[in-house]
């Protein structure tokens, strides 16, 4: 629909550079950083860097926009100063995004873009309750085994205050597992403390919180678990929230991984296995164990898989990112309709992509001024009052919008939406033409 490309400057109304700065940031070495030096030497040698002082220059980013090192290096403006008006295609708009009326600013610069993710229209079928392509009706879906699901770390405290609020009415649930077997495994909420074995490859039960984190982060009493309305929540503590992030990929089954992080594997149990350890260390036990492990991509995948794909509703709090991170995607693509619960004032978070094209708020909900422990406990009456019909309602239009919203899709029809891909270019002329006016 017009955007053409083009290999004369003069005619170009946009500039892409083809640099992967957050690949060369994370690497962090001395030779990466002088190939980003170089990159700006350049760019700086020709007219069109500063035509419209970078306004008309675009890059692709990671989640960690500048990034996580504080050091001058790692600031693409500490290169040239016209790196600060560059349009940044991100899944993450940094701060002040989604916390601070000032982030309107910000967030014209930056184009919120979906996080990698992948869509198989034909096994959405078993979670839609729609009828398939030749015209013929799936059977009804089966109710799921949770009425809300989350997964995440628990804090810092002070800077998530939604967190700390959902932490005291649903930390002395039981977690459940399920693993390839298609067994149920269920595990207490805490563990005595956590274990790293095998020659430090594998650590045990670190998503349960320790025993000192429960005592300290769980009010007394606890409140009761609600029959009529089954969660599932794992709470994580904040040193092991990076073991959250890689999942089994299909092509190498998290080779990557295990050749190049330190403790690849997971073991888990019931929450037991820790006292017995103890017990070992003092002396008190001869006993022989053994955990279940498994790389720690791949029980992430099954992690995700049991909370996103057996819930009906999933929780999708703030995090290290305005964009609702990693987690909204991973539950959407598994049929997990998304209820948003911020702090923040409504408008400012949540920053999704595409919001004016994709009516978000048609299949997912939106809760704002969410900072207390009452106030959570209004969103949690809510959603056990919400019918079932309704649930399934929604689900059925995020399974239409979906194919628009992933990175990747396949078994989609050829009729199905453009994707997001296409979508983000548009927003990207969008921006440009706004800037002009």
């Amino acid at each position: 629909r017009g955007f053409q490309l083009t290999t004369d400057p003069e005619a170009a109304d946009l500039f892409f550079v083809p640099a992967c700065f957050s690949v060369l940031f994370w690497i962090g070495s001395e030779e990466a950083v002088q190939c980003v030096a170089l990159t700006f030497a350049y760019l700086s040698r020709h007219p069109y860097l500063l035509r419209k002082q970078g306004h008309d220059h675009f890059i692709v980013y990671g989640v960690e926009f500048s990034h996580y090192r504080a050091e001058e290096h790692f600031s693409l403006q500490s290169y040239d100063a016209s790196a600060a008006n560059w349009i940044v295609l991100t899944v993450a708009c940094p701060a002040p995004c989604g916390s601070s009326p000032d982030s309107w600013q910000a967030r014209g610069r930056f184009v919120v873009i979906p996080h990698s993710s992948h869509f198989d229209c034909r096994a959405a079928r078993a979670w839609s309750s729609a009828g398939d392509a030749t015209g013929g009706d799936d059977p009804a879906p089966e109710q799921r085994r949770f009425r809300l699901g989350f997964v995440g770390a628990v804090g810092p405290e002070e800077q998530y205050l939604e967190r700390r609020a959902f932490l005291g009415l649903t930390c002395s649930l039981p977690r459940w597992l399920r693993t390839e077997d298609g067994e149920w495994h269920m595990s207490s909420s805490w563990t005595a403390k956590h274990f790293v074995l095998d020659r430090n490859t594998t650590v045990v039960d670190a998503f349960l919180l320790s025993k000192e984190a429960f005592e300290r982060l769980c009010p007394e009493p606890l409140p009761e678990p609600d029959p009529t309305f089954p969660m599932n929540f794992w709470w994580i503590e904040p040193a092991w929230r990076w073991r959250l992030v890689p999942e089994a990929d299909a092509h190498d089954d998290a080779s990557y991984f295990k050749r190049s992080f330190s403790i690849p594997y997971y073991g888990f149990s019931d929450g037991s296995l820790s006292s017995q350890l103890e017990d070992m260390q003092q002396g008190s036990s001869s006993a022989t164990l053994q955990a279940d492990r498994r790389t720690q991509p791949r029980f992430n995948s099954m992690l995700y898989d049991t909370i996103y794909g057996h819930s009906e509703l999933c929780l999708i709090l703030p995090g290290d990112t305005s964009d609702c991170a990693k987690r909204l995607w991973d539950a959407m693509v598994r049929g997990c309709v998304p209820v948003f619960v911020a702090a923040a004032q409504a408008q400012l978070w949540p920053v999704l992509p595409f919001a004016t094209e994709v009516p978000w708020s048609s299949f997912g909900f939106t809760f704002n001024s969410i900072n207390s422990t009452a106030a959570s406990r209004r969103v949690l009456r809510f959603l056990r009052r919400l019918p079932l019909a309704e649930v399934q309602r929604r689900r059925e239009l995020m399974r239409l919008w979906l194919p628009r919203l992933v990175v990747e899709r396949t078994g989609c029809s050829n009729s199905s939406a453009s994707s997001a891909a296409r979508s983000s270019r548009a927003r990207g002329r969008r921006s440009r033409a706004e800037d002009r006016t």
